[in-house]
């Protein structure tokens, strides 16, 4: 049964103007309601289903076998650093370590330690 409101007829979108309907037009409302959410339903229903079969059919990775691996160990390391007890020296260090020993040879070594010892005001 399909029948539409005149142009001039109010909605009721609040519960208390809903409960304000006679009983008749409450039934109809509330089964218009019912019937609208139906098909809602059914479709995310359905792509639950969907979604279950493809997420059953993913290739399985181990995260224990994936954590050591030589692309993620320095990612891994960095973000669990255990705080220390280092000096100014080792500090000076470890940062020239990661400086390619292509820039620490040649006319221009003693700049890249330069460079920060001024900016710093040391």
């Amino acid at each position: 049964m399909v029948t539409t409101l005149p142009p001039d007829a109010a909605v009721a979108t609040t519960p208390m103007a809903i409960s304000a309907l006679p009983d008749s037009l409450r039934s109809h409302y509330h089964a218009a309601c019912a019937g609208a959410l139906h098909p809602v339903f059914l479709a995310a229903a359905g792509l639950a289903v969907v979604i279950f079969v493809l997420v059953w059919a993913m290739q399985k990775i181990l995260l224990r076998e994936t954590a050591g691996t030589a692309l993620t160990a320095p990612v891994i390391g960095d973000s669990f650093v255990m705080p220390r007890n280092a000096t100014s020296l080792d500090e000076l260090r470890a940062a020239s370590s990661l400086i390619p020993q292509s820039r620490l040879t040649g006319p221009k070594r003693c700049e890249v330690f330069r460079r920060p010892r001024h900016e710093s005001g040391t």
